[in-house]
C-alpha cells in the first residue's frame, strides 16, 4: 500500500473502505469560533441554536421551599408539546419547549445578522421582522399558541416560581459565604 498525501485522501475522501477527512484540530474550529464570535447566522435556525436559554429545565420539579416548579401534569405537557412555541415581551422574545422538554428562550436582536438576513424581504414587501418570523417557525416545526392560552401562562407562572428559588439560593449561599 503507497502513502498518500492528507491533500490526497481529502480530495477523494476515502482511505481503505473509510470515508475520511484530515485536518488540524485548530482548522475544524476555526469555523466554529469564528461564527460565535460574529454572532452570525444565515437561518432562524441557527440563531435559535446559538441564541437558546433555557429558562426552566423540565428537572426543575420541587423549589428549595418544597414548593412545587414542575408539576406533574406541567411535564406532562412539556413532553407533550415539543416544538410548542409563544412570543412573549415586546414580541421578538420566543419561548418555546425543545427537544428534551425544557422551556428554552431566544430574544430576537433585530440589529442582528438575521435581520440582514430578511431586510430584502422587510424592504419589497412590508412584512415586519415578527412576522417574518413566525413563518420561518411554522417551516420548522414548530406551532406557535397565543401567550396567553392556557399552556403558556403556566409555564410563565413557573418559570417565575423557578427564577425566585434561584434568588432565594442565591441570597442563603451569601449568608452563609459571609459572616461577621
Amino acid at each position: 500500500m503507497t502513502q498518500k498525501s492528507n491533500k490526497e485522501i481529502n480530495k477523494e475522501g476515502f482511505e481503505g473502505d473509510a470515508a475520511v477527512l484530515i485536518r488540524k484540530e485548530e482548522e475544524g474550529r476555526k469555523p466554529r469560533e469564528r461564527l460565535y464570535a460574529e454572532g452570525k447566522a444565515e437561518n432562524l435556525e441557527t440563531y435559535i441554536k446559538m441564541h437558546k436559554e433555557i429558562v426552566l429545565p423540565i428537572s426543575a420539579r420541587y423549589s428549595s421551599e418544597g414548593t412545587t416548579v414542575v408539576s406533574e401534569q406541567l411535564e406532562k405537557n412539556l413532553l407533550q408539546n415539543k416544538g410548542l412555541v409563544y412570543f412573549g415581551g415586546d414580541g421578538l422574545d420566543i419561548y418555546y419547549i425543545d427537544k428534551d422538554g425544557n422551556v428554552a428562550k431566544v430574544v430576537i436582536d433585530p440589529t442582528s445578522s438575521l435581520n440582514e438576513a430578511f431586510r430584502d424581504d422587510i424592504h419589497w414587501d412590508g412584512r415586519k421582522l415578527d412576522e417574518l418570523i413566525r413563518q420561518e417557525l411554522k417551516g420548522l416545526n414548530m406551532n406557535e399558541v397565543n401567550q396567553y392560552e392556557s399552556l403558556p401562562v403556566l409555564i410563565e407562572d413557573s418559570i417565575i416560581e423557578y427564577n425566585r428559588d434561584i434568588q432565594r439560593k442565591l441570597k442563603n449561599k451569601k449568608k452563609q459565604e459571609f459572616d461577621l
